[in-house]
């Protein structure tokens, strides 16, 4: 999707984490269809990453991880978007990257602001991840399922609401 691609950036915004954080949106129809948030540190090195896709892109209803389907009520109307992966270089974890990560796409860009809820998909071995996660305001486990490779998935649902307005108290 490279082609779609627009230049977006907070420029020399620096987070609280000392970390910068540019967009990479994509659009078509009037919506956003994914967007990321990348940490680079003061040495200019990438340490972190964070993506969101609208839930009805093509390749969130293929694969091994699509029965995500089968734990929330995509038929609801809620406006949701997949949250994910974000990734947290070791040399970055526990300064609180990975919330300036979740501040990046949820707060201070404004690509996901007309999505009500997040669908999170975690590996059920990681442990860090779940852990992370669960102190997001709004979030709450909504299920778990086997893949059709047979790994273990947990399914976590992100009121946007609330954790924006926890990670707005944290910036």
């Amino acid at each position: 999707w490279a082609e779609n691609v627009g230049p977006c950036t907070l420029g020399d915004a620096w987070s609280a984490g000392g970390i910068e954080t540019a967009f990479a949106p994509r659009f078509r129809d009037g919506r956003c269809r994914a967007t990321s948030a990348v940490a680079y540190s003061k040495d200019r090195e990438m340490v972190g990453f964070a993506a969101a896709t609208a839930s009805d892109e093509p390749f969130n209803n293929v694969g091994p991880l699509v029965r995500w389907r089968d734990v929330v009520d995509d038929d609801d109307r809620v406006a949701r978007a997949l949250l994910g992966p974000v990734c947290v270089a070791a040399s970055e974890r526990g300064s609180g990257l990975f919330r300036d990560l979740y501040a990046g796409l949820l707060v201070h860009s404004r690509d996901l602001e007309d999505v009500a809820e997040g669908v999170v998909l975690i590996h059920a071995d990681n442990a860090a991840s779940l852990a992370a996660h669960s102190k997001l305001a709004g979030c709450r486990e909504a299920g778990r399922f086997r893949s059709t490779d047979d790994r273990p998935w947990v399914v976590l649902v992100l009121d946007l609401e609330a954790a924006r307005a926890d990670l707005r108290g944290a910036d």
